[in-house]
């Protein structure tokens, strides 16, 4: 069995509110673009990966992930995933670590669909399902987070939110404020909007101590290790780093050596993959640490950080990121039974990831506007003619009545 076609198709996502996880990230809005990667056998099995999220457009790791990686896996044994993340590893100077970690992550949906698993099976079930936490910081205030849960869910232990507030001058003022009430009644996690300088990231960590937060979560730059081993021995409250520490799953191994975290984090998105997310987390299991995982971004990405959660035993929980608004677009995590009244993600038996991809009819999600298809090293044609066709019919540009992905405005990434 060989892998004999990879196409990799962009979706227009428009309509994105304003939104500022802080200082590192800016401010973004308006419209972004998701890739469906799609690798197919020549026994006719198919998986599955998104590329991009609504900051991080498709369109910044596409070109890399069809000139450098795609190469790696066309004529390859799908299930030598091992051999083909390493091998793309050593591409990481021509590529990204999200477009090797969309590559991997469909690998492994691929080799789930072989084998008729679904992912955690393969990789060795822990449990079938684990708590999750509501994220924002786009809510207009705490008191629009989630907490009441119906009586039947309350038996499984308190409510767990993340509080990630856009404040333009993080002091220990204003997490005082944030989280005077929140942490009698839930177990709070405080993330500053981006990094802060030591003097700073040390008063508003004794303020969360005060308050009773669960962690305090990337105060610091993301290579600050020397400040990082400072703040530790200050302060009791868990730190939570290294979700996008520099490098791939290795570059963990200083922080845990100088012992300047209490938490790993990471996701298949900044890791590179569900392969070097469990390598991430066995890592951690051996100084006795937890590795928790990250929101990924899109659902597909957050399908498998699921599975992964299933297969290891040191991760509590599962972030849930919680807009002003529901977005309407396949960007949003459909992936599990998790609501803003429930206090648990679960995961069933289908084989790969049990994602079933549709396009669902939105006004703000447009069709497919580019489609980059590679069968054995070559462009496939391309499909600018019946697209057009496809819209004079329906008179607008939306997928509407489309029940699959793929047939909206396309063209070429050759000819751009």
């Amino acid at each position: 069995m060989k892998i004999h076609d990879v196409t990799l198709t962009l979706f227009a996502w428009s309509n994105i509110p304003p939104t500022t996880y802080g200082r590192h990230t800016g401010r973004f809005e308006g419209s972004s673009e998701l890739g469906l990667l799609t690798l197919r056998t020549d026994e006719g099995h198919e998986g599955h990966a998104f590329l991009g999220s609504a900051q991080r457009s498709a369109t910044m790791d596409a070109p890399s992930l069809l000139r450098f990686l795609e190469p790696l896996v066309l004529g390859q044994d799908p299930l030598d995933r091992e051999r083909l993340w390493q091998a793309m590893c050593q591409r990481s100077r021509a590529t990204t670590l999200r477009a090797i970690g969309a590559m991997d992550v469909a690998l492994w949906d691929l080799g789930g669909k072989i084998a008729g698993l679904p992912i955690h099976r393969l990789l060795g079930s822990y449990r079938d399902r684990v708590p999750a936490y509501a994220s924002s910081a786009v809510l207009p205030s705490r008191r629009r987070t989630p907490r009441r849960r119906p009586a039947s869910r309350r038996a499984a232990g308190p409510p767990t939110r993340s509080i990630r507030r856009p404040i333009p001058r993080p002091t220990s003022r204003c997490a005082r404020r944030c989280g005077a009430r929140s942490a009698t009644t839930t177990r709070s996690c405080w993330t500053p909007p981006g990094p802060i300088e030591y003097p700073e990231a040390l008063r508003v960590g004794r303020v969360a101590e005060e308050l009773g937060f669960y962690w305090y979560e990337d105060p610091l730059a993301d290579d600050d290790l020397y400040n990082y081993v400072k703040l530790k021995q200050q302060l009791s409250i868990p730190i939570l780093a290294t979700e996008y520490a520099p490098g791939g799953f290795t570059a963990c191994a200083p922080w845990i050596t100088y012992q300047a975290t209490d938490y790993l984090r990471g996701d298949v998105a900044v890791k590179g993959g569900i392969t070097p997310l469990v390598k991430s987390a066995h890592l951690a299991e051996g100084f006795h640490m937890n590795f928790e995982i990250h929101h990924g971004g899109n659902s597909l990405n957050n399908v498998a950080n699921i599975h992964v959660i299933m297969a290891i035993r040191n991760c509590e929980f599962f972030e849930v990121l919680l807009p002003g608004r529901r977005p309407r677009s396949t960007a949003w995590p459909r992936t599990s039974r998790w609501t803003p009244t429930a206090s648990c993600t679960r995961l069933g038996s289908r084989p790969g990831r049990r994602h079933r991809l549709r396009a669902h009819p939105a006004s703000d999600h447009h069709g497919a506007d580019l489609s980059l298809s590679h069968r054995k090293g070559r462009h496939a044609s391309v499909r600018d003619r019946r697209a057009r066709a496809v819209r004079r019919r329906r008179g607008r540009h939306g997928p509407g009545a489309e029940d699959r992905p793929g047939q909206g405005a396309l063209r070429d990434w050759a000819s751009r």
